[in-house]
């Protein structure tokens, strides 16, 4: 159920936010992927450009800002229900096992 409602939010979220990404960009995008990102990277050598930039962002969620990111969406996002369902993801606990859930205070303001 939580792969589920999280696709579906990617799906209301991907056409407000699409156009803010930058054109080569390959990474989570539809009809995206490594070897167009390779094949991109590629072509930018041949036309002299002498850097590529490779950007991992492992566990971002768990660790951005919640206030910041939350104050980014707000801008173009009018929904609060769907805020809300945001916010209580950043803000929901990682369940280690069956009997060991943990707060999720990485990404929280201090």
């Amino acid at each position: 159920m939580d792969r589920f409602i999280q696709q579906t939010i990617v799906q209301v979220l991907a056409p407000i936010w699409e156009s803010h990404f930058h054109p080569h960009s390959c990474g989570f995008k539809p009809n995206r992927n490594a070897h167009q990102a390779v094949y991109q990277a590629r072509s930018e050598i041949a036309q002299g450009k002498k850097w590529a930039v490779d950007l991992d962002l492992d566990a971002f969620f768990d660790r951005v800002n919640h206030d910041r990111l939350m104050n980014t969406l707000k801008r173009r996002i009018k929904d609060k229900d769907l805020l809300r369902l945001i916010n209580r993801y950043l803000k929901s606990g990682i369940q280690r096992n069956e009997h060991k859930r943990e707060n999720n205070t990485r990404g929280a303001a201090r």
